[in-house]
């Protein structure tokens, strides 16, 4: 049976088994570590002694499923000393740019263990179906009637049920 959070209110748990809705905020009152994984595994975020996290559930197994004040939900255990308690882990960033316009850029930053990022660009044919660049040349003198979009986006590594798909 887990050790119980060190959380300053008294968080009711689940039933045995039964998977129970939470929804309290409570402060802790000393480090607590977000995982990956209910058991622990990699952690998401560690949440300092007196920061707020929101105690989303109870699987009815002695796991709670917690958020931090940026969002970051991970499966709560009792964090040792020894931890940074760092509330962010470093994130990645990836970058995308126009070769063609200076100031058309996009950053994105994100958690390399939840997921990855994907770039691509495509153009909207006739039809209106993506198709892939470049697009059919225009007559002389005259602007193209199509334009290139980007997609900068982050393919996560979640899957249905909130385990990660490995």
């Amino acid at each position: 049976m887990p050790r119980p959070l060190p959380l300053a209110d008294n968080i009711p748990a689940g039933k045995d088994g039964v998977m129970t809705y939470i929804g309290k905020e409570s402060k802790t009152t000393a480090s607590l570590a977000l995982t990956l994984d209910p058991e622990g595994g990699e952690t998401v975020a560690i949440i300092p002694q007196g920061g707020k996290a929101t105690v989303l559930l109870h699987d009815g197994k002695g796991h709670t499923l917690v958020a931090n004040h940026f969002g970051l939900t991970g499966w709560a255990q009792p964090a040792s000393s020894a931890e940074n308690n760092d509330d962010f882990p470093a994130l990645k960033e990836s970058k995308i740019q126009d070769k063609n316009d200076k100031f058309m850029y996009i950053n994105l930053r994100y958690l390399p263990a939840l997921g990855k990022a994907t770039q691509g660009e495509y153009y909207l044919g006739d039809d209106d179906t993506p198709r892939q660049p470049p697009p059919p040349a225009s007559k002389p003198g005259e602007a193209s009637p199509f334009y290139i979009y980007y997609d900068h986006l982050l393919e996560t590594a979640l899957k249905a049920g909130g385990y990660l798909s490995r």
